[in-house]
């Protein structure tokens, strides 16, 4: 697995929430914290995230 930074943009949209549900998930400490790539860029590790992901229990609904 390759260890991608991915933007603010490209994870809101492949979990397909806002900017600021992505905030309170990550300040309620519910998903890995960004990560500081520059003076005014940030971004998440894919590893990070796809491990979030996994980790979160399936639902009987759908």
């Amino acid at each position: 697995m390759q260890n991608r930074i991915l933007s603010e943009k490209t994870v809101c949209k492949q979990l397909g929430v806002s900017r600021v549900t992505l905030w309170r998930w990550e300040n309620a400490g519910h998903m890995p914290r960004r990560r500081q790539i520059g003076p005014r860029r940030v971004g998440w590790l894919e590893s990070e995230l796809e491990a979030w992901l996994t980790s979160r229990p399936v639902t009987g609904e759908g």
